[in-house]
């Protein structure tokens, strides 16, 4: 059970395949409940441009305890940035949100796939297909026990 409020310190790292840190982002989370967070790079300029082909590794830490990292909550994986065919761009760029689910998961492109869903759960929250579709998402990747459909923007 989660205390009536939580106000931590949140860090993401994002390294190249050498494990060279590129880019970090920290902010403060103040939350009563569990959910997922999303987290974006930066539009200002400051944040890398992620090559095509590359693998990235990325880090979402939460900070327990200022004087002991040990306490740290820490989550990672990789991300692969692939370039779209310009017809598959242009069928994007045509498409409704909804329909652009269909082709993500078609061309197996999981991190849009998941933040476009995220969106559109939040922007149409009483949709039960959305609803459907985001319940089967947390069962595949097995958290749903520990998760609610929460979804908390940064």
């Amino acid at each position: 059970m989660f205390p009536v409020a939580v106000d931590k310190k949140v860090e993401f790292e994002l390294a190249d395949e050498k494990d060279k840190t590129i880019y970090t982002k920290s902010f403060h989370m103040v939350t009563s409940r569990a959910g997922i967070v999303n987290v974006s790079l930066a539009k200002d300029g400051t944040s890398p441009v992620l090559e095509v082909g590359k693998n990235y590794h990325w880090y979402f830490s939460i900070k327990c305890n200022p004087q002991n990292s040990q306490e740290d909550v820490l989550v990672s994986g990789w991300i692969n940035r692939t370039a779209l065919a310009p017809s598959l761009k242009t069928e994007l760029e045509r498409s409704s949100g909804h329909d652009s689910l269909s082709i993500f998961t078609q061309q197996g492109i999981w991190y849009e796939y998941l933040a476009t869903l995220a969106q559109l759960r939040v922007s149409s929250p009483s949709d039960a297909n959305l609803a459907l579709q985001w319940s089967e998402v947390l069962s595949y990747g097995r958290i749903r026990h520990n998760f609610p459909s929460t979804i908390s923007p940064n």
